[in-house]
C-alpha cells in the first residue's frame, strides 16, 4: 500500500453538544473533517450515529494544529494516530481494501 490523502474525522473538544438522553444529559463532541497522509487501514465494524455509513479506522499523519483533539489511546507514534474516516467521503480510496477482505493494510511509515 502507497500511502494516500484521506478526508478524517476528529472532535473538536471547545465544541460540545448538549442532548437529553434516557434520564440525563449526553455530552457529544463536533466531528471536523480534515485532510491528512493515511499510512494503515483497519476494519471498524461499527455504523455512525445515523446508523447508514460505515466507519474505516486510519493511521494518519496527524496535522500539528489538530494533535491536541487525538485522545492519548489513539496514537501509534508521535505524529502518526488510528482515527475514524467514513467510507462514503472516501470510496474511492477505500475500495480495493474494502474489496480485497483484510482486515488491515499498513505502508511504510515515515522515518
Amino acid at each position: 500500500m502507497q500511502p494516500v490523502k484521506v478526508e478524517i474525522s476528529l472532535p473538536i473538544p471547545a465544541a460540545p453538544v448538549k442532548r437529553w438522553c434516557g434520564s440525563r444529559y449526553k455530552v457529544d463532541r463536533i466531528q471536523r473533517s480534515v485532510h491528512a497522509m493515511a499510512y494503515g487501514f483497519r476494519r471498524y465494524r461499527k455504523k455512525d450515529l445515523g446508523g447508514n455509513e460505515y466507519i474505516v479506522r486510519v493511521l494518519a499523519l496527524i496535522p500539528s494544529g489538530y494533535r491536541i483533539f487525538v485522545k492519548r489511546w489513539q496514537w501509534a507514534t508521535a505524529e502518526l494516530a488510528w482515527v475514524d474516516a467514513l467510507i462514503a467521503l472516501n470510496g474511492n480510496t477505500f475500495q480495493p481494501f474494502l474489496a480485497s477482505g483484510d482486515e488491515e493494510w499498513r505502508a511504510e511509515v515515515p522515518a
